[in-house]
């Protein structure tokens, strides 16, 4: 029965994929099924938390392992990377552990997007092809047999439990003292840790916003952040302010549980050779595709700009998500291909910021995201929605003004009164931007985690 039900999700899922609507239902719905199915081996486990008896190891002093679920195309994934290479400059022993899933095409993923080689010895990368073959092979190992025997994990799908395991097996063989995580996921299976091991710290890193705001949100995660709260050697850290908040206000908890600590940025001169005196001005942005990144609202300001203010414009955008070909269809029904262009993933980023004059960015939801930082690095014009962090890493009225992100209206009457200024499109001062950020800094950030690592 159980079999037959997973087997019509399954096709169910597919055929609701392409509607974005309907799929958010069949999210909502497939979770409030599996919350009433899993509830009672959750609820069991919690309760018998303070009697799990411990897989202890004698730790390696000092040893660092990171979790991330993949380091394919995102805020969090490339912070990872910049994360692990400030590692192994201050000559950190650590690891990371992450996933490529290969079962099927909705999961399958470019693990290598921002892998380079400088790091790429201390990355172990686990391929998951066949969720359940492999799950037997796992049961075989006889740390993971000790763990079964007295804990039931079926609050998990086996997907999850399999990642899970995975880990536990990693912990075990690998033996860190701190173990450092990156999403909500991956937050739990750390967590976890300091009930199965006797791993010394864990830090969890937390989204921009609370995963309650999401219909992917897993039903489990609010009881094991609760959890996770009582323990003194669990770590809380947002990048922003509004991720902290956002998170403290879901766990019904004081906002102070959450360390701030920025993303890392290092600020490095580079010139902008665009002509900003050229009559066809070129806007630029970078993003997922998705209903967050709110995208179609910056071709609808764009187009209002063309078309009922005869402006000369280009729009550039990089990115890549479910909701391109519906922005690829709203362009072409427009007619607006010959002024805006969707040019996917692109790993070097370089020539794009070499090609516009204005970065324009009407994120819904935003944590602290690292293209702004990006873009004032390129020392150019950025007109930007205020939400999550946006304030505590632009300038505003200087590299920043900001939008409405809901007003067509009012935010055309924002750029026009800009774009009237001869010298709003000059480039602003570098070490002006460099010296009012220099939290994002390589050393700053370094500092807070050195302390958090007692390295």
């Amino acid at each position: 029965m159980n079999i037959l039900i997973n087997k019509n999700f399954v096709k169910l899922k597919q055929l609701l994929k392409g509607n974005k609507f309907f799929y958010t239902i069949y999210l909502l719905l497939f979770n409030l099924i599996e919350r009433v199915k899993n509830s009672y081996p959750l609820n069991k486990f919690i309760k018998n938390t303070q009697n799990i008896k411990k897989n202890k190891y004698s730790q390696n002093k000092k040893r660092i392992l990171f979790l991330i679920s993949n380091i394919t195309t995102g805020g969090a994934e490339r912070q990872m990377i910049k994360l692990l290479s400030l590692a192994k400059n201050k000559k950190l022993d650590f690891r990371l552990l992450t996933f490529n899933f290969e079962f099927n095409k909705d999961k399958k993923n470019n693990t290598h997007f921002f892998l380079n080689n400088y790091v790429k010895k201390n990355i172990k990368i686990i391929k998951i092809r066949d969720i359940n073959k492999e799950l037997n092979t796992m049961y075989g190992n006889k740390n993971i047999k000790k763990l079964l025997i007295h804990h039931n994990l079926n609050f998990f799908n086996n997907f999850e439990k399999l990642m899970f395991l995975h880990t536990f097996k990693e912990v075990m063989d690998y033996k860190p003292s701190i173990i450092h995580s990156y999403l909500d996921t991956q937050n739990i299976f750390a967590g976890l840790m300091t009930l199965f091991t006797n791993v010394k710290k864990i830090i969890l890193n937390v989204r921009s916003i609370s995963p309650n705001n999401h219909a992917w949100c897993r039903y489990y995660y609010y009881e094991f952040y609760k959890l996770f709260l009582n323990y003194k050697n669990i770590v809380f850290i947002a990048n922003s302010k509004n991720g902290a908040l956002s998170y403290a206000k879901w766990l019904n908890c004081n906002p102070k549980k959450f360390k701030i600590i920025n993303n890392i940025y290092n600020f490095k001169k580079k010139l902008n050779k665009i002509n900003s005196k050229k009559q066809t001005v070129v806007f630029g942005s970078i993003g997922r595709l998705d209903k967050d990144k709110n995208v179609i609202y910056a071709i609808k300001l764009i187009e209002h700009l063309i078309k009922e203010h005869k402006l000369d414009l280009k729009f550039l955008i990089v990115g890549d998500g479910v909701l391109k070909n519906y922005l690829y269809n709203y362009i072409l029904k427009n007619n607006l291909i010959h002024h805006i262009k969707l040019l996917g993933e692109v790993k070097d980023i370089n020539n794009f910021f070499n090609t516009i004059n204005i970065f324009l960015f009407t994120t819904k939801v935003e944590g602290t995201p690292n293209v702004l930082l990006e873009a004032q690095n390129y020392q150019l014009p950025i007109f930007s929605t205020r939400v999550g962090g946006i304030p505590d890493c632009v300038i505003k009225n200087y590299t920043t003004y900001f939008l409405n992100g809901n007003n067509l209206e009012e935010d055309t009457k924002i750029v026009l009164n800009k774009l009237k200024d001869k010298k709003f499109l000059k480039k602003r001062n570098f070490f002006k931007i460099k010296n009012k950020l220099i939290k994002f800094s390589e050393d700053e950030v370094y500092e807070n985690l050195r302390k958090l690592y007692n390295v």
